[in-house]
């Protein structure tokens, strides 16, 4: 009894694990929680050697389970779980089996090599059919797995794509400020007499740096979303290199 006991254990475990009963079938699963807890209580009660009660507990623990198992297996195929076909296919022949072993103990059924064998036969079948199951359960998982990275690659898509299009505005509406004030600064350069010049050049020069900024924020969102577009230009380096001197000698005479 405690082997039986230890071997419906294992199988009740593997039919919760297959099926998904927590997330399909919840009140299956609660049922087979109760199961389990008798077929323990059964394992440690077959040390008392009073077997008949616990051949009694055994069968009144297995009724209900197989055909509860049947009505979970059927609500796991309506799911749209499909290798509760396989499932299903498998406990039938299962129990069949079990059934012919059952009648040939009790004399209604001839002694014969394949009825001796029932239970070696329908186990075979019932591994071949629920490798089966196994294989199109893992097709299954693979195929939830891409649709879920397909699904995070098109929310990433999304994301960006909203971001770089809140960057492109936001930059395109500082461009216009920063014009207005570097022309307003080269207005006061050449006709507001007074001013120091070296100053509004230091000004000038950070609006203008502020100015290519927001342009190089423009061009990454053009590069991130594949509307670059690449040509060749002259750069002198010369008068570049003293601009950055010029520009960087200036604030630290100021900061000084």
């Amino acid at each position: 009894m405690a082997t039986f006991s230890f071997w419906a254990i294992f199988m009740t475990q593997f039919i919760r694990s297959f099926l998904y009963t927590k997330r399909l079938v919840p009140w299956y699963d609660m049922l087979t929680k109760i199961t389990i807890c008798g077929l323990i209580f059964n394992i440690v009660f077959s040390f008392t050697g009073n077997y008949a009660i616990g051949v009694k507990i055994i069968i009144g623990l297995g009724g209900p389970m197989c055909l509860a198992t049947f009505a979970a297996g059927f609500i796991c195929l309506r799911a749209g779980f499909r290798p509760a076909r396989y499932f299903l296919m498998a406990w039938s022949v299962l129990l069949l089996s079990l059934m012919i072993f059952v009648l040939r103990i009790t004399g209604i059924l001839p002694v014969t090599f394949i009825i001796e064998k029932s239970i070696q036969i329908g186990s075979a079948i019932e591994v071949m059919l629920l490798s089966l199951g196994l294989a199109d359960r893992i097709n299954v998982l693979k195929n939830e797995k891409h649709r879920a990275q397909q699904e995070a690659i098109r929310a990433f898509e999304s994301s960006l794509k909203l971001k770089n299009n809140f960057i492109t505005s936001i930059s395109h509406e500082l461009r216009t400020p920063m014009n207005a004030i570097i022309g307003g600064l080269e207005i006061a350069k050449n006709y507001t007499p007074g001013y120091s010049k070296t100053s509004l050049d230091i000004v000038q020069g950070g609006a203008s740096d502020m100015l290519k900024l927001v342009n190089d924020i423009l061009t990454h969102t053009e590069i991130q979303s594949d509307r670059l577009t690449i040509r060749s230009d002259i750069i002198a380096i010369k008068p570049l290199l003293k601009s950055l001197h010029e520009t960087h000698r200036q604030t630290m005479v100021c900061d000084l």
